[in-house]
């Protein structure tokens, strides 16, 4: 009789064994989701926040910077060999993960949005009115010449050119030349040659080139409550939509091309969550937790 009633309770107790994770057999059989890897982890920005380094697998992230002074602030960007994060700051900082330090390059209140060369030797960058470029090994900031009635901002360094959110200033008005809210993609040469508009839809944000330089990805916004996702020939024409997301809050290429890491609006209101997709925008889902925020951006 106690032998069957031993036999009764084995069930149960496994079951709660289970649910509780405590069995010392069992939990070596669980997998403990990978940490972010900087080699190929996502660097994500919440502007008047932190950094954060995303696994795009899994989600998992830790925060690589805190403190973030405002929304000017953030815009991490990865160094092409993916060993150095770039990031605005009330002036441009570096870190780098090799040797876990971080640097200031330059200082400045309104410098953000740093970018960096294909040959990782160079950093250009914004101070809300201009654009600048700055070798990492010297002190010698060079100012890209831009017609006054644009202001860069959004930068993002290409073998193409360096592509940007170029924002209509209104100097007919006022010598001041107030910013109006028509903006679209425009691209430059590093020396300031060849200044070209690639878009023509007044509402064109956040360019991003592809990794092949053949394509620039965007966000196409419709007022403030609907953000798409779109993309361009690095030629220009006709902006082609990608996917059906209308909360689209920053958005990057994979290294290769092939996939597309996005940030949405979240399901609770000032939350932010990180989605990955096919480059046609297909295959969409979230991965990891979502963060408290309303504005971010986001490097591969």
């Amino acid at each position: 009789m106690v032998r069957a009633r031993g036999r009764a309770l084995t069930v149960p107790l496994l079951v709660l064994c289970l649910i509780a994770g405590s069995c010392a057999g069992l939990r070596g059989h669980q997998k403990t989701p990978a940490k972010p890897n900087p080699a190929t982890a996502i660097a994500l920005s919440i502007l008047d926040g932190a950094v954060y380094l995303v696994e795009p697998s899994s989600g998992q992230r830790i925060e690589v910077v805190r403190n973030l002074v405002d929304f000017q602030s953030g815009f991490a960007a990865w160094s092409p060999d993916h060993t150095e994060l770039a990031y605005g700051n009330h002036g441009i900082f570096l870190f780098d993960f090799r040797t876990n330090q971080r640097r200031e390059l330059i200082a400045g209140d309104r410098l953000s949005m740093p970018t960096w060369s294909p040959s990782g030797q160079v950093l250009a960058y914004g101070d809300a009115a201009s654009l600048w470029i700055t070798p990492l090994d010297v002190l010698g900031p060079y100012r890209i010449p831009l017609p006054k009635t644009l202001a860069p901002i959004g930068m993002h360094w290409s073998a193409k050119g360096i592509a940007f959110e170029g924002i209509r200033r209104d100097c007919r008005s006022s010598p001041m030349c107030p910013s109006t809210d028509d903006t679209d993609v425009w691209s430059v040469d590093a020396n300031g040659t060849h200044l070209r508009q690639i878009t023509r839809i007044r509402r064109a944000i956040s360019p991003r080139w592809s990794p092949d330089g053949s394509q620039i990805l965007f966000i196409r916004s419709f007022g403030a409550d609907r953000r798409e996702l779109w993309v361009v020939r690095a030629t220009g024409g006709n902006p082609q939509r990608i996917g059906t997301a209308s909360d689209v809050v920053a958005a990057d290429w994979s290294p290769d091309g092939s996939r597309l890491a996005m940030v949405r609006t979240g399901a609770q209101p000032g939350s932010l969550q990180v989605w990955i997709a096919d480059a046609n925008g297909g295959n969409a889902h979230p991965v990891g937790l979502p963060l408290s925020g309303t504005a971010a951006s986001i490097d591969w």
